[in-house]
């Protein structure tokens, strides 16, 4: 069976692994604020809220108001008003920092998180990392939770850590901000 990944279990507890271990920890950190992963996730933790309908248009709503949190603390700005900030044909790579492939491909401009640069990066995925942890946590107990606690303990987390908590939907939509990329990906 291929599980996707390789480890010397021992030597990483019986040395800690060293700088291996931190770089290990920084890659699932990565991984797990992709915006489909992180997607995937906010979906099961809110399958475990009381008030959970996968036909509701609160699912959706739920996903961008806790990536816009998350993407607030992490570095300022909501993730439609970096991608529309941003996106710039004149700027080397379009303004990406990450892309698939050599060069940027269509699907890498709606991403709000390929244009963060390293610090913001590991900021928004050690904020992601946490606010995860504490959910599972809250599924571990069996703790009943609704949509509401979620985003409640999610601006709780921030607050204790002195994040930025960002209230609202901003003042740039997801059509537009994909409109500006897309324009300037055209130009690029």
């Amino acid at each position: 069976m291929i599980k996707g990944f390789t480890m010397d279990d021992e030597r990483l507890k019986g040395n800690g692994g060293g700088d291996y271990w931190k770089k290990l920890l920084d890659r699932i950190r990565d991984i797990r604020s992709f915006e489909k992963v992180m997607y995937r996730q906010v979906l099961d933790l809110y399958a475990t809220s009381i008030d959970y309908d996968p036909k509701s248009r609160e699912s959706v709503a739920f996903f961008k108001i806790v990536q816009n949190k998350l993407h607030y603390a992490a570095h300022g700005h909501m993730a439609e008003e970096v991608i529309y900030e941003r996106a710039d044909a004149s700027q080397p790579f379009m303004g990406l920092q990450s892309f698939s492939g050599d060069f940027p491909a269509l699907k890498d401009i709606s991403i709000a998180k390929n244009y963060l640069d390293d610090e913001e990066l590991k900021i928004l995925n050690n904020i992601v990392s946490g606010y995860f942890d504490f959910a599972e946590v809250q599924a571990m107990r069996h703790k009943p939770m609704y949509m509401l606690d979620y985003v409640e303990h999610l601006d709780n987390l921030l607050k204790t850590t002195g994040e930025k908590v960002v209230q609202g939907a901003g003042t740039i939509s997801h059509a537009q901000a994909i409109e500006k990329a897309t324009e300037e990906y055209r130009k690029y």
